[in-house]
Formats: structure tokens, sequence, C-alpha cells
């Protein structure tokens, strides 16, 4: 549908088959549509879709831009074709317009008359609303109220045009706003974007037009009072306006009536308060004020807020905007600002702190405040993810060589240097970092937080460190870390401890300690609001990680999403990243596909804001492993490859084998066998190193390469010490997935049905559907080999459903291959393995003395079984047997095996020199 609009229209399906209703059943009366929204929401763009649906129906279409209204209504109510009407922005309409409405709306005109009203309600006069709202049932009418953008909406809306930064909160900013989101997405492109968060003096004037129109419309006082309230923030009092404006109270009043009356204000919550229709509104509204009055308005707005006993964090931000900045109270100002927003809104405290360490005032003046400011910036530059910023606020704090700050100062440095080290794969300078900085706090109530740091430092984003998962240095720092936050004030410390201390335990097969400790560190976090837990959000990444090894998806989805929230509320993107890619996991493991790959693109697309070696390559091999799930190993190769390059040559990460074992899994789903074992040999991590619930994954990848190689010996053995490594820890997911992958390996039929099934009741308790899907397909195989196409097709069915339910294209694929493998040996003929011998040796031109010689057999049986074999293959010539033989039409039923003996429980194996 060709509409002159370049963009495609996003979502409106609903609203978009609405008219062609209307336009194919006439009906007896007149049809009335009248669509009410938002400004912005788009409902001018719906109706120019409308106009071109509706001529290629063959209605004659009459519209406000083409002819004026009065005009157009005369024209529709006289007798014709099927027309349509369609009145945009009724709510601008003059006397005559409106008067032309009630008319016809009194006065319905004959059935085959389409009208559509479009409006915004709160500026549409009553009169002209109680019309529309009493039009029935004189009219077929219908009320159209058009909603924003969802948030799904707002992402395709978004795609690619969006810097990283805007693409995260767009629908936040914009509240799924069509025109909100032009004007966003012109502001990328924008010095204002470039300059990060804090700058809202300038806009794209082009996207804005729009909205700087209807200020533009409104009388000189109305424009003056609009400019104020634009400088003094999202929210305000009008008490404040007539300092800034310089008028009188009753014209501040009155000018707000008028802005008020054509919704440009709002009331505000708080009662009193008042606030712009939308914040792109009044972000359009202040860019475009005079620059030389606004600097003059923030300084009295400054000193009018102060007076007023307003909290620093109220009127800091007039302070930085003013004329004459730069005296020496500014600095003080600046700082207690940024002290108090640093936990709520790190992003502003950030923009303070630089602020004040950019203010040209006397070197004696800002030298004390250095310090301390260089360390609010370091941590709330971090915070958001602007890790070049923290790293060079670090290295100028270093050059002042001050060391006699109190104790929270160097904990801080020390704590944001672990966290550069470890982003950039460098755990063992992580490390050494923290051990340095606790050799110079001996004794101090602040060195609580580095050894939890310490202790945490090894279990992070979900993986453990490279080293062994029970090691001496390990569980000593979490005990520390435990030992030192006993009793302590900061409950929410004492969390984190016992998260990171029940990752390790379970990391060396202690189940019941770590589930004694994700409970106990649940009943800490559960117990606080998102308020109280603004600066912790690291526990709740820290123990949702911990649910999830420990297959408690609710609980972890819960965990993950209440970071999630936080952290976007808060602007940090760090923890938003790894509440990302912690929800996506959990969604693969779920077999919610679509879900998993959004989040998984959404993951990478954070990585923009958090640029760093270990967030880009954790964000890239979750992504990696939703492609191979969806069926898209070319994709999943590229993107292994992208977290190979993510990571370099950081070592000592964990993300470097995560890596290249992402890397591998695709390159043998690609069947590139060479490249595997390559990339795999380049891991550089035994599978004893690994935390207990990485070894079931790590077993099956090494036994499929070792089964594509031709070593089905070593892939089943392989596949046997992964059970029993899963018996031993007893988590239900992980029994299943090591059954499933010994029964994909398994060298019988019957051993295969047999680890299938086992696989399919464990993996139904552990509520894994994927696992499901895939045992059930491994079982409809050993069935088809078993000659029991029947229970194979009752298998097959359920695998395809859970395949097309999860939307899973790697099993879907599968699934479709063993059908078509079921179907060829369908067409066969199944003879005996003795009939199957004979038929071949008499397609090679043997007599039937020759093939009892062969055999050992007597003559006669050989004459037995050749009649039988003349039966069952419906022919009446050795050449036809040799025909069908050479055809592969005829083939040997398969040995059934014996029943395999029930399993042994554990420990019940004699082991070597018992």
């Amino acid at each position: 549908m060709d509409t002159g609009n370049s963009r495609p229209l996003v979502g409106r399906l609903t609203e978009q088959a609405l008219l062609a209703g209307f336009l194919t059943d006439a009906g007896e009366r007149p049809v009335l549509v009248d669509v009410a929204s938002e400004p912005g929401v788009g409902k001018s763009r719906l109706l120019a879709e409308w106009a071109v649906a509706a001529r290629t129906a063959g209605a004659t279409v009459h519209m406000r831009a083409e002819r004026s209204p009065v005009a157009a209504l005369r024209a529709a109510t006289a007798p014709g074709s099927r027309q349509v009407v369609l009145l945009d922005d009724l709510h601008q309409a003059d006397a005559d317009v409106t008067s032309a409405v009630l008319d016809t709306l009194r006065h319905p005109p004959p059935a085959g008359i389409v009208l559509v009203l479009a409006y915004r309600p709160r500026q549409t006069s009553p009169s002209l609303l109680a019309a529309v709202g009493s039009a029935a049932p004189a009219w077929a009418a219908r009320h159209v109220p058009l909603a924003p953008f969802t948030r799904t909406e707002t992402a395709t809306f978004a795609a690619d045009r969006f810097c990283g930064r805007h693409r995260a909160t767009c629908f936040e900013d914009t509240d799924g706003v069509a025109r909100y989101l032009e004007v966003l997405m012109a502001d990328c492109q924008t010095d204002s974007c470039r300059s990060g968060p804090g700058n809202d003096s300038t806009i794209a004037a082009r996207a804005a037009a729009p909205l700087l129109a209807e200020l533009h419309r409104q009388p000189d006082d109305a424009r003056l009072v609009a400019d104020a309230a634009a400088v003094l923030g999202e929210e305000f009092r009008p008490h404040l306006l007539p300092e800034i404006t310089e008028l009188t109270l009753p014209s501040v009043l009155a000018a707000m009536d008028a802005l008020l009356a054509d919704d440009l204000l709002r009331p505000a919550p708080e009662a009193g308060s008042f606030t712009f229709r939308h914040p792109v509104l009044r972000r359009a509204c202040y860019a475009a004020t005079p620059p030389g009055w606004r600097l003059a308005a923030h300084q009295r707005a400054a000193a009018a807020l102060r007076r007023c006993g307003t909290p620093v964090t109220g009127y800091a931000g007039h302070v930085l905007r003013a004329v004459g900045t730069g005296v020496a109270a500014d600095v003080s100002v600046l700082a207690d600002a940024a002290d108090a927003a640093a936990n709520d809104d790190p992003a502003t405290a950030a923009v303070w702190y630089r602020a004040a360490l950019d203010l040209p005032v006397p070197d004696d003046v800002a030298a004390p405040h250095r310090p301390a400011l260089l360390t609010g910036l370091s941590a709330t530059a971090g915070a958001t993810g602007r890790f070049t910023e923290c790293r060079t606020a670090l290295q100028r704090y270093d050059d002042l060589a001050d060391d006699s700050g109190p104790a929270g100062r160097l904990v801080t440095t020390a704590l944001w240097r672990a966290e550069l080290a470890r982003s950039d794969g460098d755990r063992g300078a992580a490390r050494q970092i923290l051990h340095t900085a606790l050799r110079l706090l001996p004794d101090q109530t602040e060195s609580t937080r580095l050894l939890v740091a310490l202790a945490a430092e090894a279990v992070s984003g979900g993986v453990l460190a490279p080293r062994e998962p029970a090691s001496d240095d390990l569980d000593s720092s979490c005990d520390d870390a435990l030992l030192a936050t006993a009793g302590g004030a900061d409950e929410l410390l004492r969390a984190y401890a016992i998260a990171v201390k029940a990752t390790v335990c379970l990391a060396a097969g202690g189940l019941s300690a770590a589930r004694r400790g994700s409970r106990a560190a649940a009943e800490i976090v559960d117990g606080r609001s998102d308020a109280q837990l603004t600066g912790a959000a690291p526990v709740l990444i820290a123990l949702a990680w911990l649910e999830a090894h420990l297959d408690q998806h609710a609980a972890a989805t819960r965990h993950f999403g209440r970071a999630l929230a936080i952290g976007r509320a808060t602007g940090r993107w760090p923890v938003v990243l790894d509440a990302t890619l912690g929800l996506g996991g959990v969604r693969l493991r779920r077999g919610d596909i679509p879900a998993a790959v959004h989040l998984a693109t959404e993951a990478v697309r954070l990585t923009e804001l958090v640029p760093a070696a270990e967030p880009g390559a954790a964000a890239w091999c979750l992504r990696s492993a939703t492609s191979l799930v969806a069926g898209d190993p070319v994709a999943a190769l590229d993107q292994a490859r992208a977290a190979v390059t993510a990571i370099g040559d950081a070592t000592l990460s964990p993300w470097y084998a995560q890596a290249r074992e992402s890397l591998a899994a695709a390159q043998l789903a690609h069947d590139d066998l060479a490249g595997c074992r390559r990339t795999l040999a380049g891991s550089d991590r035994t599978a004893a190193a690994r935390p207990s619930w990485e070894r079931t994954a790590y077993a099956a990848l090494t036994a499929s390469v070792a089964l594509a190689a031709g070593d089905g010996d070593a892939a089943r053995d392989i596949c046997q010490q992964a059970q029993s490594a899963a018996a031993a820890l007893g988590l239900p997911a992980q029994i299943a997935s090591a059954a499933l992958h010994a029964a994909r390996v398994a060298a019988r039929p019957a051993e295969k049905l047999s680890l299938a099934s086992a696989a399919v009741t464990t993996a139904i308790v552990a509520d894994c559907p994927l696992e499901t899907g895939w045992a059930r397909l491994t079982a409809a195989e050993a069935l088809i080999a078993l000659d029991e196409p029947h229970r194979a097709a009752e298998h097959l069915d359920e695998a395809e459903e859970i395949a097309l339910r999860a939307q899973a294209g790697a099993l879907c694929a599968a699934v479709a291959a063993a059908r078509a493998a079921a179907g060829s040996a369908a067409q066969q003929t199944m003879l005996s393995r003795r009939e199957f011998e004979i038929a071949k040796l008499v397609s090679q031109g043997c007599t039937n003395r020759q093939i009892a010689r062969t055999l050992d057999v007597s003559h006669k049986t050989i004459e037995t079984h050749l009649g039988r074999i003349f039966v069952k293959l419906d022919v009446s010539s050795r050449a036809e047997i040799a025909n069908l033989v050479g055809r592969a039409v005829v083939s040997a039923r398969p040995a059934r095996a014996r029943s395999p003996r029930a399993p042994e429980p554990a420990g019940a194996r004699p082991t070597a020199g018992t």
C-alpha cells in the first residue's frame, strides 16, 4: 500500500482492517468512526492509510486537505456511490466546521456514507464530544481509541535507527508515541546525543517543528510562561514562575490557563504541581528558548529554589546552567548534589561531578574537592557503563598522589579498578588490585566490601573464573567474606556473600549447601524494596544466577527482572546487560526461543553502552546459542566468531574458553569437524576445572565431536562419565541432559531407547521442554531402528509439538529428517537377517549349493529360505531379487537386544582394586 510515506506503518493491524469491514458491509445506516488519540500517536498517518485503502476499494474519498470540511460533508451526503469522509484534527476546527459536523451528526446522511472523525479528546469542545458519543443508534458508530505503540512495536520502529543509549531507553523516553520517537531518532544525529546525558539545550529542530508550532501559536505571555516552565524542569510549582518570567502572578495564571486548555501543560500527580504534556515537548521548548535569557532564568530559578529551602539536588542543575557559574560556592553545591544523587541517578550525578571538576575556579579552591569528586565520578561513570570516563577519572585520581583520604575512598577506587580489569578479562589483575587494597586496610570495617568483591570476582556473570572450583584460596575468600559480614549492619552485603559462597559450593557439587544459601540470600533480598536495592543490584544478579544454575527458573526470572527494572530506572547499563543476559539464558533453558533470541539481540545492542571484553563475549555467546537452537548455524558461526574477537587474548577470563566452545559448537553444526577440533583444543580449560553446571554441556560437545570423528567408544565413555557426575550432583535437568546425550551416542538401538526414555521422564520432571523434545526424537530414532514405527510416530508427534511451540528450528529440522527416515524404512521390505544374507548372495550370482557352502547349511535349508523370500518380495525370479537388493528396497530386520538391566544405584558398581 503506497501512502507516500517511505517508512512502513508499524502495527495498527486491527485499525487497518476496521475500515475494510465497513466498506464491504454496507448496512442500513451510515457509519461513524471516531478516532481519539493523544497528540503524536499517529492518527493522521492512519487516516492516510485508510484513504488509500478506500480508493483501492472503489470508494469516493473526501479529505480535509483536499477541500473544505463543509464542502466535503455536503458532497458526501449527496446520493451516490460508497463515500468516505476523513476529517482530521477536529479539535482545531473553527466554528463553521464544528457547526457542519454537529448538523451532520444530528441529521444522518443515507446509508453508504463512512464518516471518520479524528481528534484529541482533551482539546475538543464538550458539545462535539457529546454529539459524537450520542450518535448511535442513528449512526453505526465505532469508537477507536488509538493507543501509543507497545514496547515491541516501539522496538520495531526503532530497529537500527537509534544509537545504543537511545535504543535502550526509547520506549521509556517516548511512551511509544510516534512523534516523540521521530524527534528522538533525529536527535541521535545531533551533538546533544554524542555529548551524552545531561545536555538538553539542543534538539533536532526539524523533527521538533510540529511541537514548537503548537507553542508558537500561543500568546506572548503564554510562550514566556512555557519557557520558564521548561527551565524549571519536568515538574514545577506556579509560585516560582513570576520571579523567572518577571510577570505578575495573575498574568502567569492566565497564561497557564491557556497552556492547559491547549494541552501543552497538564496537572502533575502531586497537588499544586504541573508538568508538560510530555518530557520531549518540554525539551523542545527548552531548546527553543533564547540562550541568553535561559542563562539568566536559571540563575533566578536557583536563587528562588534556594530561598525556599529546596534540597540541593533540586537546584544544582540550575546552578550548573546559570549565568556567572564559577564561584567557589558552586563547587560545593554541585559536589553535594552529586553525592546525594549518586545512588538513585548516577548518570545525573556523573554530570554534576564532571561539571564541578571543570568549573573555572582558582586552583586553591578546587584542589581540596578533587579527590572526592574524581572518586565520585569514577563510581558513577562506571555504574552507567561509561568505562572510558571511569578509567580516566581513576588515572586523574592517581595523579593527585593523595593517600590521606578516608578508607571509603580507597575502597571505592579499588573496587572500580578491579571491575574495569575484570570487564577487560584480566581476572588476575582484578584479584591483585583487591588483595593490595586489603593489605592497605588492616582491621578496617570498609575492608568487608573488598572481601566480598574478592570472593565475587571469581563468580560473575554466571561463570566461574578458570581455576579449580573447590580451590582453597576461593573457599578461603568466601569464608572470609561471610565472617566479615556476620552481624554487620549491611544485610544486603551479607546476602551477596552468601550467594557467592553458595555458588562456589554448587560449582564443586555441593547441591544441599547451594540450596540453603539461595534460600538464605533470597530471604534477605525479598524483604527489601526496589528503592533499598538500587545500589545493590549486583546482589540480585548473583542470586539470580545461582537460582538459574539450581534450575529454580521462576525465582531466577523474578530476581533478574527486578535487577533489570532497577537498572533501567537508574541508568545502570552494566546491570541491565547482566540481567538481560541472565533472562536470555533462562528463557533458552525454558524453551522460549523467540524471547531468548530477543533478549540475546538486546544484549548485543547493550554492549554499545557497556564497551568491554567480557560483556561483549557473553552477549555474542548467548546470541550464538540462540541461533543454534533456532536452526541457523551460519548465523551462529558468525556470532561465535564475534565472541572470540570480543574477548581477544584474555586467557584468564572464563569467557576465553566459553567463546571458543561456542565457536566449536557452531563449527560442528556447520559440518566443519576439523575447525571444531582445532577450536576446542584452544579453549584451554579441562573438564575437571569446570563448575558442575557446565560439565554436562561440555561433555555433550566433546562426545559429539568424538562421534563425528568416528570414535564412538570415546563418545560413550565421555557420556558415561557425565552421567555419573550428573547423578552425583542430583539436579534433574543435568541428569536428563546427561541421559539424553548418552542415548544419542549409544551403539545399540535398545540401549538408545532405554536411555532416551529415562531422559524423557526426567526432563518432564525438571520442566525442560527442549531436552524433552530431543529425548523423544532420540527415542523415536531408536524405535525406527527396532521396527516399531507406530511408537516412533507417537514420539515424533510429541517432539514436533514441542519444537513448534518453542520455535526451535534445529529440533524441527531433526524431526522432519527422522520422519523422512521412518518413511524410507517403511517403504523397505524387511527380511530376517538370514534371509537378507541369502538374498545378497543371490544378487551376487551364487547358486543354491554355493550359498549353502558359504553359510554352512544344507541345500534344503537354502531352498526353504528362498521360497519365503520369493513370497515376501512378491517376485518369481532370482534376477528380480538381485534388482531389489541393488535398489536398496530390501533390508534386514535389526536383531532385538535383551532387555537392559535396571540402572544400578549410585556407588553399587565396583571400582578398580575392589
